[in-house]
């Protein structure tokens, strides 16, 4: 009688210590490597999204500094000063010929054009995170830099012959070609981890004299 109770307690502790097989295991390890990976993957491609995104943001800005510091040129040297409209046109298109483009670097003193050689080395925008303005042309750091060219064309515009005035004050003021300045801002930049360079369609804007 006591031999038969200790094979019952005896199989009690055994049903009671059995574990995991080991392909339970595995398969749990597998499920939990799915996960992990997964995770993973999720995390790397909101990084890299926000950093495409931030870089986005950059090259919107220094577009827009361009367009602003010539449209800022313009008031200032013609409208404000005594430039003649035709040597403000002539002054961009002269430096920023299409085949060639230029770099405009816009400081407190005013805007500087630079024509560049005919390979477009010219144009690099270095990052320097330590300063404070984090984007200039002085070579620094690990040399992370953005192209920034531009370039200008002169085109015309037609303004028809038009009346203006009544009766005998009544008077034709003929037709005529306006130049205006048009200006196209290209971005050649290289994501980070990537070996190819990317270059966004240009932006462009266009300038008048409308006092004419």
């Amino acid at each position: 009688m006591a031999n038969t109770k200790l094979k019952v307690k005896n199989k009690k502790i055994s049903i009671c210590e059995g574990g995991f097989t080991l392909v339970e295991a595995m398969f749990a390890i597998f499920i939990l490597t799915f996960v992990i990976v997964g995770l993973m993957t999720v995390v790397s491609s909101s990084l890299y999204s926000a950093r495409y995104a931030k870089q986005e943001i950059t090259m919107n800005f220094l577009i827009q500094e361009v367009l602003d510091g010539i449209r800022n040129d313009r008031d200032n040297n013609v409208f404000l000063g005594d430039e003649p409209w035709q040597d403000f046109v002539d002054k961009y298109t002269g430096a920023c010929e299409e085949n060639k483009g230029c770099q405009i670097e816009i400081g407190v003193e005013g805007i500087e054009i630079k024509p560049c050689d005919s390979d477009r080395s010219c144009g690099k925008i270095y990052l320097d995170e330590t300063a404070d303005v984090p984007y200039n042309h002085k070579e620094v750091g690990e040399n992370t830099y953005m192209r920034r060219y531009v370039i200008a064309k002169s085109v015309f515009q037609k303004l028809d012959s038009y009346t203006e005035g009544e009766g005998e004050e009544t008077q034709t003021i003929s037709g005529k070609e306006i130049p205006e300045l048009e200006i196209e801002v290209h971005i050649i930049w290289k994501p980070r981890n990537s070996s190819l360079s990317k270059e966004r369609p240009p932006v462009k804007m266009t300038l008048l004299d409308w006092r004419q």
